[in-house]
């Protein structure tokens, strides 16, 4: 009776489970290979999971040197022509093999990455060796309930690890697979932080451990055996940020020669160098270390430096298409990409330190970047589609979050200048413009240096360093590097222009005077108020400034008529200014900025497209200081009926975000959301 009664128990488990399963998975075509391996373990399904079920697929997998494979480096997939057929290729992904319930196939999949981790460029290829070594014998069992859970947890170190994608996308680069192109891509560009957190890079607090980078340095000048060996190994440790002069590539140089004791043609070695890396950092830091030290530029090839430098020296105003050079694409890609690591990281993990998290973000720019090497039309592609969307929903969700950090110079330049390098290179070199025979070089290019000087006038207005603070080019002022162009400009309307802005600079360089500037901007014209309120989005930044201070004068009734008035491009530069003083300011801040800008949303009703924006900055201030009271005040007043259609567009686009935000970030926007639901 027993016996009946736990086979009639058992019997009616697994029919219930075929209904539920049924009921489940209808609406699917497929069912994916974890999926279905996850299902078929705890019984929900029965079936096997087969992959490729033909013995020439087999032996392709099995043998790295099968005649039919095609050559595309180290890497997850295999590419191989179709049996008989020359002109058609098949592409295998081997992650989900690992899963096949067959256990030759397994053990085939498993090989292939055994045998792949050494010729990958991997950070710690350590860990997925011991990962591999730790899965392989219950992986070779027969029974799933021995080898299901262990090929889950392999199968997803390897499809989350962020070198494999990477690997994965040059093989499908090599193989203009387009396919695969986007499925890797899409990994790469929001990597789970466990694929990127283990990566331990060298010094990561620079600022904070200037003893260790002398040693660094010193110990590179030490080992290296020639001097482009050393501008190699200074590259991959620490060349993914633009450093002081202190710890640049010119004082890898300096150590050198100290050392080494013994003259080589450095021209030669550094360019050499630079060409072979393939990539304008390289170039960047061999311009940084000539600019130091221009006794060993060769005397006819001072043009040829200035044409490296104007390369990567960027006026703003000027379009790309007028500044296109051989570089530009991949300068953009590696900026752009920088710029969403950082906001993506920070939306993952806020409240940290925000230096290492900034080396994090351009070194991976520089790890991808490296993959589309003279792919000019490929980056353009790229940056106008897959970048530009991912790009646009990290800041979106950035802003939202408005994440606490640490402020460094760094950060700032990161996330606000469309080409650091650009202005690092303008610092280091306009130290040294006499050496450089600034005076004598073509004037095109004096015209194009001139003009990007003048513009880091107007965006660059960092606190005044301690003496021994300096550990990024960004970390002093531009107005030495301002002044010595100032002296060698030879047009007289040029400099008149010139002396002009730095002197409307001079007026907002103490924090003194910008609070003045702040409290009668309305006063002052266009270009004296963009210059005010660069610097106050510059020193809310960086810590630089009181949000109290700054409170006082825009917290009073005079500024409505400031939000009613500014040019509508500076509304944006404003909102990120007080959005960072609301982030490090108190409750008074953090509860009356959303009512600034409502008050502000409801005043404009003669201005549509000014109304959509400050109805937007008041949704975005009520999100990161936690309150929804202004956006009731909008929605319940007067004018209510005026924000109809922005509620539905913000309901919808807040929608979205929440769904590809962290859960704290969803959660912070949660109640909003519910807010916008009152009209």
């Amino acid at each position: 009776m027993q016996s009946e009664t736990n086979n009639r128990f058992g019997n009616e488990q697994q029919a219930l489970k075929a209904l539920l399963a049924r009921h489940a998975f209808h609406h699917l075509n497929e069912i994916d290979a974890r999926t279905g391996t996850i299902l078929i373990k705890t019984g929900v399904i029965s079936g096997d999971y087969a992959g490729l079920e033909n013995e020439y697929g087999f032996a392709v997998l099995s043998s790295s040197d099968h005649p039919d494979r095609i050559q595309t480096g180290f890497g997850p997939i295999i590419a191989h022509y179709a049996k008989g057929d020359k002109e058609k290729a098949l592409v295998i992904e081997v992650a989900p093999l690992l899963l096949n319930s067959d256990r030759k196939w397994r053990i085939a999949a498993y090989n292939h990455f055994v045998s792949i981790v050494g010729g990958l460029r991997h950070p710690q290829p350590e860990r997925l060796q011991s990962l591999l070594r730790q899965t392989k014998e219950l992986l070779f069992s027969e029974a799933i309930e021995s080898w299901g859970g262990t090929a889950i947890t392999l199968f997803d170190a390897i499809v989350d690890d962020f070198f494999l994608n990477l690997a994965a996308f040059k093989q499908c680069l090599r193989l203009n697979y387009n396919p695969g192109l986007n499925v890797y891509f899409s990994k790469l560009i929001k990597p789970p932080l466990s694929s990127v957190e283990f990566i331990e890079l060298s010094v990561p607090l620079l600022s904070k451990q200037h003893a260790e980078i002398d040693a660094l340095i010193r110990k590179i000048a030490t080992e290296a055996d020639c001097f482009s060996s050393a501008c190699e190994m200074y590259y991959r440790e620490v060349g993914d940020v633009p450093l002081a002069p202190s710890f640049g590539m010119s004082r890898v140089l300096d150590e050198w020669l100290v050392l080494k004791r013994e003259y080589t043609d450095i021209w030669q070695e550094t360019w050499q160098w630079a060409n072979a890396t393939m990539s304008p950092v390289a170039r960047y830091h061999a311009c940084q270390l000539f600019g130091q030290h221009p006794n060993f530029v060769p005397e006819e090839k001072h043009q040829d430096l200035w044409s490296e430098i104007c390369e990567i020296i960027t006026p703003i105003k000027k379009s790309t298409a007028e500044i296109e050079t051989k570089w530009t694409q991949e300068w953009m890609l590696r900026c752009e990409l920088a710029q969403h690591y950082l906001k993506y990281f920070e939306c993952q993990r806020p409240g940290r330190n925000s230096e290492p998290v900034v080396r994090l973000a351009w070194w991976l720019s520089e790890q991808v970047a490296s993959a589309f090497v003279g792919n000019t039309d490929l980056i353009k592609e790229l940056r106008a589609t897959g970048i530009r969307k991912a790009m646009a929903e990290a800041n979106f969700a950035w802003q939202s979050a408005n994440p606490v950090m640490e402020p460094c110079s760094i950060r700032y330049a990161t996330l606000f200048l469309t080409q650091p390098w650009s202005l690092a290179l303008e610092l280091h070199i306009g130290k040294k413009l006499s050496a450089l025979r600034f005076a004598e070089i073509d004037p095109q290019k004096r015209a194009h240096f001139e003009q990007a000087v003048g513009e880091s006038l107007s965006f660059w207005f960092p606190p005044a360093p301690l003496a021994d603070s300096v550990t990024y080019p960004f970390d002093v002022s531009p107005i030495e590097a301002a002044n010595n162009v100032f002296c060698l400009m030879e047009n007289q309307d040029q400099q008149v222009s010139f002396f002009d802005l730095l002197s409307m600079r001079e007026g907002v360089e103490e924090n003194k005077g910008l609070l003045e500037a702040l409290s009668k901007i309305t006063e002052l014209d266009q270009g004296t108020q963009a210059l005010a309120i660069l610097a106050l989005r510059c020193r809310a930044h960086l810590n630089g400034i009181s949000p109290d201070e700054v409170w006082k004068i825009v917290g009073g009734d005079t500024w409505q008529s400031v939000l009613m008035t500014l040019d509508s491009n500076l509304l944006q530069t404003l909102f990120d200014s007080l959005n960072a003083l609301q982030a490090h300011g108190g409750d008074v801040l953090r509860c009356n900025l959303p009512h600034l800008f409502a008050k502000a949303a409801e005043a404009a009703s003669k201005d549509r497209k000014r109304q959509q924006i400050l109805f937007l900055f008041t949704v975005l201030s009520s999100i990161s200081g936690d309150t929804v009271s202004a956006i009731e005040r909008v929605l319940k007043g007067r004018y209510r009926q005026e924000f109809t259609d922005d509620v539905a567009l913000w309901r919808t686009q807040f929608t979205k975000i929440m769904q590809l935000s962290p859960p704290w970030i969803a959660a912070r926007i949660r109640p909003i959301l519910l807010s916008l639901s009152i009209v």
